[in-house]
């Protein structure tokens, strides 16, 4: 091994200094690739570890973890918790008895027939009323009180588009069960135009009597 060391001391100074200077710098490469190679799996191996153990003290903390909601089931007793279900419940309720069709009906009567033709024909909403005709009432269905039909009627009037628009709301919000069935809309003169309106509203035998 000396004798190895001498020959290879010779050698390395019978070299220029410029590859001297080469050798010297192969040879530290090499030693730092050889110290990063045998030091990179204990150091993967540490921080494998680590991982492990945060993820693992994660978990416990959000076991121990309660909401708000958890803290106030806890102190509530069985008689609150009731009365919050039956608030709610009655919340519900207040919602569904807004809602536009829990509240509509259909027309029972003439006289009845006679409300829903003027409601219809309101001249609130600077729109000018050509015809409002009733045309055939057809069968719909058979209700227990008796016979259901669908009364056909038409309205023909001139007006703007957002006039239109705010006349169509208004029909919507009307306390009768109704559908539209048909709409042509025709501008004459701009913003006016010309609308043919055909409806249904639910009516008994006897609105035709």
């Amino acid at each position: 091994m000396k004798q190895f060391l001498a020959q290879a001391t010779l050698l390395f100074n019978q070299c220029c200094w410029q590859l001297r200077l080469l050798l010297i710098a192969l040879i530290a490469i090499l030693i730092f690739l050889f110290c990063l190679l045998c030091g990179f799996e204990p150091l993967a191996h540490q921080i494998h570890l680590i991982s492990l153990k945060t993820q693992q003290i994660k978990n416990n903390v959000s076991v121990l973890e309660l909401s708000d909601e958890d803290y106030e089931s806890i102190g509530q007793t069985p008689r609150s918790l009731t009365e919050k279900k039956i608030e709610l419940l009655n919340t519900q309720l207040l919602k569904l008895q807004g809602q536009p069709l829990l509240a509509k009906k259909i027309v029972l009567s003439s006289a009845d027939l006679q409300k829903f033709l003027q409601a219809i024909s309101k001249p609130d909403f600077m729109l000018s009323f050509d015809n409002v005709k009733k045309l055939e009432a057809v069968h719909d269905i058979h209700h227990q009180a008796g016979p259901v039909f669908r009364q056909n009627i038409l309205i023909e009037f001139q007006g703007s588009y957002f006039n239109t628009l705010h006349y169509l709301s208004y029909l919507e919000s009307l306390p009768w069960y109704m559908s539209f069935d048909s709409f042509e809309y025709e501008v004459t003169q701009y913003p006016n135009a010309k609308i043919d309106l055909k409806l249904s509203v639910l009516s008994t035998g006897e609105a035709h009597g």
